[in-house]
């Protein structure tokens, strides 16, 4: 406003804001995840599905926390409560994890790391972040119990933000 009063409003002019990649997305939040097993071989249970048998499944939830800024583009993740990194890879994730160790009886325990490879397939803006917002891929676990054959899992994966 001036001492002449209101001007008229000025002509609106549109602006493209451009979207980010989907490489650039983070893999951030708590996610609903469906689990299949593929294939399954001397293993009790794997990723809490008893007895695995080939096309049997479950649900779980995944928390997955961003090592980097909102404007940093795409980082690391971590898997909540395991060691390791998941990476970007194009549009996808990949890594391995420390997962809970197996217990093989008498007390002893075998490393069982967790090999991870998404594809992100829905991403969006969430609380101001770009965010993978669904992914679909595999997950396996592998281990050895001295005195027994290799113990190992692998199950398809398909993830999303509720």
């Amino acid at each position: 406003m001036s001492s002449e009063g209101d001007s008229p409003p000025s002509a609106a002019i549109p602006v493209t804001v451009p979207t980010p990649p989907d490489d650039e997305a983070h893999l951030n939040g708590v996610y609903e995840v469906e689990l299949t097993v593929r294939r399954a071989r001397s293993i009790g249970a794997a990723f809490g599905i008893e007895d695995p048998r080939r096309g049997k499944n479950a649900d779980d939830r995944w928390s997955f926390r961003s090592a980097c800024g909102p404007d940093e583009g795409g980082c690391p993740s971590a898997w909540a409560g395991l060691d390791g990194d998941i990476v970007p890879a194009g549009s996808g994730w990949e890594g391995t994890v420390d997962g809970v160790p197996a217990r093989c009886g008498r007390g002893d325990k075998a490393p069982a790391p967790i090999d991870l490879d998404l594809t992100t397939t829905e991403v969006e803006v969430v609380d101001t972040d770009w965010t993978v917002t669904g992914f679909e891929g595999s997950v396996s676990v592998s281990f050895r119990c001295p005195g027994f054959p290799r113990a190992a899992a692998t199950l398809d994966v398909i993830g999303s933000l509720p």
